[in-house]
């Protein structure tokens, strides 16, 4: 009796195991994301973005397995909220931390900025100089992955001189006086020299 008691204690935990690690590896997979109705419109912008190839746990959960243990107990209270007929909006906070794990080389980038809405090529530190001020990556790059159902929407002109202009930032080096267009009522930043 002893022997069969042990056998189908073990035969369970076994498939106890095997059941968390199919679910821990189903919940993994991107499209698993896509299958929630709250989610459609944020996987078909990851898929036709720049970041289409990336796991959404990838970006979404903190590195190693105690982060994606957390992106799973959130995920899990999501799903308790859509059942309970809650239904908010999906919104998530991705740290610098998490974009540097594939973006370690974003200084390299600065030898030569290229603004997607204008002509101008300007040798810049731009990201030098951005993470001296302590912003987010996101503050640039919002809509990278889900700013559009079609493409990625990369950082354009219009977006720099609102956020210096929102915090008075001055123009170093007169870069933001050449992207801004000449239009009536629009105020040109200040030159420093």
């Amino acid at each position: 009796m002893r022997l069969t008691l042990g056998v189908v204690v073990a035969a369970a935990l076994v498939l106890l195991v095997a059941v968390a690690a199919g679910g821990f590896y189903y919940t993994s997979s991107s499209q698993t994301c896509g299958t929630c109705h709250e989610m459609q419109t944020m996987y078909v912008s990851w898929q036709n973005s720049a970041h289409g190839s990336v796991a959404c746990m990838a970006c979404h959960s903190d590195p190693g397995i105690v982060g994606q243990v957390r992106a799973k107990i959130e995920g899990a209270k999501r799903l308790l909220s859509h059942f309970r007929g809650k239904f908010d909006i999906v919104r998530a906070d991705v740290g610098n931390h998490i974009c540097l794990e594939c973006h370690a080389d974003f200084k390299d980038n600065d030898k030569r900025v290229a603004l997607a809405d204008h002509p101008l090529i300007e040798s810049f530190p731009v990201h030098q100089r951005h993470e001296e001020l302590n912003l987010a990556c996101t503050s640039c790059h919002a809509r990278m992955v889900h700013g559009s159902l079609y493409k990625s929407v990369p950082v354009v002109a219009e977006r720099c001189t609102a956020c210096h202009e929102e915090r008075g930032v001055l123009n170093p080096h007169g870069t933001l006086t050449k992207l801004l267009p000449r239009a009536p009522g629009l105020r040109r930043p200040a030159t420093v020299r």
